[in-house]
C-alpha cells in the first residue's frame, strides 16, 4: 500500500507548491536507459536564487515514479546557462530518497545528478532533452546506479 500512495503524495505535493508559490515548475517522461522502463517526473523550482553572469540557480524538488514502482523524492539545487536568445543548458543536483521497486539500486539515499539542453517556445514554456543519473555515491556495499532520459517541459511564472 505504501509503495503505490508514496509517489501519489509526492506529486501532490510538488503540484499544490508551484500553484501555492508561484513559481516555475517541470514536467517530463523518462526512459531508463537500463531497463527501458516509462516514467513521470514533476519538479518545483522556487524564483531564481542566485545569478552569474548568464548562470540562474534555484532551490528545487523533484519526484520520479516509474512503470517498475521504482520512485525517488529530493531537494537541492537547480540551475541554467542560457547560451543564446532562447536556448539553456540546465542542471542539477539532488539528494533524496529512492524505494525500489523492481530495481534494487542499493540502499535508500541516492544523489541526483541531471543535465540537457532546451529551448524557450514562448516567455512562459520551455522544453528540453536531460540525462538522469541516479547513485547512492558508494555509501552502500551495492551502487550500480541508473541512468535515464528525459523530455521535459518547463513553466515559467
Amino acid at each position: 500500500m505504501t509503495q503505490k500512495i508514496l509517489p501519489i503524495v509526492c506529486f501532490l505535493f510538488m503540484s499544490g507548491m508551484a500553484l501555492a508559490a508561484r513559481a516555475d515548475w517541470a514536467a517530463a517522461v523518462t526512459t531508463d536507459i537500463d531497463t527501458d522502463g516509462f516514467g513521470l517526473v514533476a519538479e518545483h523550482h522556487w524564483p531564481v536564487q542566485w545569478t552569474y553572469g548568464r548562470l540562474t540557480g534555484r532551490w528545487a524538488v523533484a519526484g520520479r515514479i516509474d512503470e517498475d514502482r521504482d520512485a525517488f523524492f529530493g531537494g537541492g539545487v537547480t540551475g541554467e546557462y542560457r547560451f543564446a536568445e532562447n536556448w539553456f543548458v540546465e542542471m542539477g543536483f539532488m539528494p533524496g530518497l529512492y524505494h525500489g521497486g523492481d530495481t534494487d539500486l542499493g540502499g535508500t539515499v541516492h544523489f541526483r545528478s541531471m543535465i540537457g539542453i532546451g529551448f524557450d517556445i514562448n516567455k512562459d514554456i520551455g522544453l528540453g532533452l536531460t540525462i538522469d543519473h541516479m547513485s547512492n555515491g558508494g555509501i552502500q556495499s551495492r551502487n550500480p546506479g541508473s541512468d535515464a532520459l528525459m523530455l521535459r517541459i518547463k513553466f515559467r511564472q
